[in-house]
């Protein structure tokens, strides 16, 4: 279970280790954390779209689950 801390014990600053861009230590929890790597304007615009486009997709196919189920509520 993790446990939540508002601070953590240690922060170890980049230690030339190219796997881990950050390393923290939560009592005797290691937590290792891994950045993107960098990318053009371009790149990340590109992503960004990619959300954009998945995440309307989403919304459309709720809202037309939401209308079919009011539908089919409307007929019992």
């Amino acid at each position: 279970m993790p446990v939540h801390v508002s601070k953590p014990n240690m922060d170890t600053p980049k230690r030339g280790d190219p796997m881990y861009d950050k390393t923290y230590k939560f009592g005797q929890t290691t937590v290792h954390v891994v950045a993107p790597p960098q990318m053009t304007d371009e790149e990340l615009e590109k992503i960004e779209k990619e959300i954009h486009k998945t995440a309307w997709a989403i919304i459309q196919r709720v809202e037309r689950e939401k209308q079919s189920a009011r539908d089919r509520d409307r007929h019992c």
